[in-house]
């Protein structure tokens, strides 16, 4: 994922609000839910993004890793 992105910011950080885990038969999934903030590559500041991680663990190890953001495309 960071290889992914390394074009698009300078920067990027998050701030969390909610973080949620839950089982789901042999796996566990976990949400994080907050803001992103940063510069994108062309230096505007950015602020206020929402975003949700969702993860899918099994045995403890990440095996699905799924993003969505108000970027968008």
């Amino acid at each position: 994922m960071a290889a992914g992105t390394a074009g698009r910011y300078q920067r990027v950080a998050k701030t969390r609000i909610t973080n949620l885990h839950w089982a789901d038969g042999d796996q566990t999934r976990v949400a994080s839910q907050g803001t992103l903030y940063g510069r994108l590559s062309d230096g505007a500041e950015f602020h206020d993004v929402r975003y949700l991680d969702l993860f899918t663990l099994v045995d403890g190890q990440i095996c699905r890793q799924e993003f969505y953001n108000d970027f968008g495309g």
